[in-house]
């Protein structure tokens, strides 16, 4: 099986951050049996994520991607994966609901720009976040499975940890 890591942001690539959700994924995958076989950094860019995405897709079986999902204009990893999969992006109110309800619970006031957060490539599936705003998601374009988490360690870890590891174990039958 083929797997890819792909870290989105700019903050990776000048150095002001250094890439742990890609050494995170990498031991977890080698825990469940599943060997990374490429780990790739990339700019916050539409046209570039998106390139690197349709390329992945039609070489590897799984990729996990990391950035790009908070409320932010450099945030375009959700935009992005609409133009790879061939697909726009819709608002998942499923997301919005949990975003609300995680504002609500803290006291917050969701904004306009935290609304963008819910708005996921069509044909996706929302993998909840259970320590910040940003949902993840998961979508198959061509022969891959891509599943896109926040950049945040903290938030990246749990939602692997809570929700991803159980469709891995579903989707191809792992122990």
């Amino acid at each position: 099986m083929i797997t890819h890591v792909l870290s989105t942001g700019d903050e990776v690539l000048i150095g002001d951050i250094v890439d742990t959700n890609s050494a995170f994924l990498c031991s977890s995958l080698k825990d469940m049996g599943i060997e990374v076989q490429k780990i790739t950094a990339i700019r916050d860019n539409v046209r570039f994520i998106a390139a690197t995405l349709e390329e992945i897709s039609f070489n590897a079986d799984i990729c996990f991607v990391t950035g790009g999902l908070g409320p932010t204009r450099d945030d375009v990893t959700a935009l992005a994966c609409s133009k790879a999969s061939g697909t726009g992006l819709v608002l998942n109110n499923s997301a919005l609901y949990s975003m609300k309800s995680y504002f609500k619970k803290r006291g917050f006031v969701l904004t306009k720009d935290n609304e963008k957060q819910a708005l996921l490539p069509a044909g996706s599936h929302m993998i909840v976040n259970h320590n910040g705003t940003a949902p993840g998601f998961y979508i198959k374009i061509n022969k891959c499975l891509f599943f896109f988490m926040p950049g945040v360690p903290s938030e990246m870890k749990t939602m692997f940890e809570k929700e991803i590891k159980q469709v891995l174990m579903n989707e191809f039958n792992l122990n």
